[in-house]
């Protein structure tokens, strides 16, 4: 989206929402903003002629953030009541803090000024993109269904699940592959081939140990560990049925399946670490990021997303899940 759509955006939302612009700030003003209305203004307060009306909203949007071609865009799509309502209107424009983003949700803007109020230590950037997770909600609680379970980039985890009965299109691997009899959708079969030739031709071995799950299989494998350590101790690595990136049939893990083998500390992993994104794996648990995708870290964890999306995320430090977050969000006015 570019800087005039987004501007514009800003300011639907501003003024859906009554947020207000500080163009003056001065005292006359303020008591202006707090007249009742349908009463006469007080006398003393002289409204500015409309040059100065603009270059002080322009200035006001500029110490929001908001410069140049955006602020000017966001005042030409004004009309004149609106225009008003941004120059009369005098309380502090916090919420564009929140809405100059373009994976701003309108809905969700109470919510990331509520998260961020709770964590000051962090930007309101990474406010918007965690409440876009979910983080700001019980995990569990009420997981979204994903509306397109076949697409690469579908975002699968403790709020978004996959429907129960969701089956992709599954090819059988080669034993050279695998080290039981497993499946995974043709495409991510075709890059872990790729993946697995690459790391050979330096030396080293790559082969599956964990591919596809359906919805029952990771049902029983959850009751398992839930049974054995608890459902709260089973949440930090283990996913609940619907809830697995297994049903995706885009998932492996690599050569182990355990934080007792160290996987971490193989050839093996160092050299996934640096290239599994140039056949479109993610490493999708890494060290360090258990509080943005709810697991702890997992080494042997790869998810196919695309060669573009896998280097993009690989380039900025993103999991999936801070990936998706910063989609653009629908059009305010239209959809949750």
């Amino acid at each position: 989206m570019n800087g005039v759509n987004a501007s514009a955006r800003v300011l639907a939302g501003a003024l859906v929402l009554g947020l207000a612009l500080v163009v003056g700030g001065g005292p006359a003003i303020q008591r202006a903003a707090a007249h009742p209305a349908g009463q006469a203004a007080p006398t003393e307060q002289t409204a500015p002629a409309k040059a100065d009306q603009e270059q002080q909203a322009l200035g006001r949007l500029a110490q929001c953030g908001l410069e140049g071609e955006r602020a000017q865009a966001l005042w030409d799509a004004a009309d004149g009541e609106r225009r008003r309502e941004l120059l009369v209107i005098t309380q502090a424009p916090g919420w564009l803090d929140y809405l100059q983003f373009d994976f701003s949700w309108l809905e969700r803007l109470e919510r990331y000024e509520a998260y961020h109020a709770q964590h000051p230590e962090i930007t309101a950037e990474e406010a918007v993109v965690r409440v876009n997770i979910g983080l700001d909600l019980p995990p569990y609680a009420d997981p979204e269904v994903v509306e397109d379970p076949d697409s690469l980039t579908a975002l699968v985890n403790q709020y978004h699940a996959l429907p129960a009965d969701y089956v992709p299109e599954l090819v059988e691997l080669d034993a050279v592959y695998t080290n039981q009899r497993d499946t995974l959708r043709p495409v991510a079969y075709a890059a872990f081939a790729d993946m697995v030739r690459g790391a050979a031709r330096e030396g080293l071995r790559l082969y599956n140990v964990s591919a596809y799950r359906s919805y029952a299989a990771q049902q029983w494998v959850y009751q398992r560990w839930a049974n054995q350590d608890g459902a709260e101790e089973a949440d930090t690595y283990s996913a609940r049925p619907g809830c697995s990136e297994h049903q995706t049939g885009l998932v492996l893990d690599i050569n182990v399946a355990s934080t007792d083998a160290h996987f971490e500390e193989t050839a093996e992993y160092a050299w996934l670490k640096e290239n599994c994104w140039r056949y479109g794996f993610l490493l999708r648990f890494p060290e360090g990021k258990e509080e943005i995708t709810g697991y702890r870290f997992e080494p042997w964890h790869y998810r196919y997303v695309g060669v573009e999306t896998a280097r993009l995320c690989w380039e900025r430090g993103w999991t999936l899940e801070e990936y998706a977050a910063r989609q653009s969000a629908p059009p305010w006015g239209r959809g949750t």
